[in-house]
């Protein structure tokens, strides 16, 4: 198995103000990065507890945990990803994302 052999990119998500039609949250992509990840499919267990909150799980992105900085988009394969969950073991650090419909 090769290590980290998958490239995304991780986006953040600033809010914008707008006194016309309220703030809105946009992708920062003047911050983004590009990062090495192993890519694992949604398992089972993963994708029937995300399901319970109206989650569709999607992939498991495992990166280096000092890599990771709070962003809330990944982009892989030309996809847009909603990270809605991370979990720690040793210097890793697994994001759980999913496929928002709709949103390139």
């Amino acid at each position: 198995m090769a290590y980290n052999s998958d490239l995304i990119t991780l986006v953040p998500q600033i809010t914008q103000s707008d006194p016309i039609n309220g703030d809105s949250v946009i992708d920062d992509l003047s911050h983004k990065r590009q990062i090495y990840a192993d890519v694992f499919t949604a398992g089972r267990d993963e994708f029937n507890a995300a399901g319970v909150n109206g989650i569709k799980a999607s992939y498991t992105f495992r990166i280096y945990s000092f890599e990771y900085a709070g962003e809330t988009i990944a982009l892989y394969q030309g996809k847009r990803y909603f990270i809605y969950r991370t979990s720690g073991v040793g210097d890793k650090l697994n994001l759980f994302v999913e496929e928002k419909v709709g949103k390139k």
